[in-house]
């Protein structure tokens, strides 16, 4: 039932890329959502 950590490292890493472009696209008015993801 452990997570490995190498296994979500590497997820971390791969999906946090997307995490950024996601905050660059949202409105104005998600400021605390993009304030929450590049945190």
């Amino acid at each position: 039932q452990y997570i490995e950590w190498p296994a979500f490292d590497w997820l971390h890493v791969d999906c946090f890329p997307g995490l950024i472009q996601l905050s660059c696209l949202l409105p104005p008015k998600e400021d605390k959502l993009r304030n929450r993801l590049t945190k």
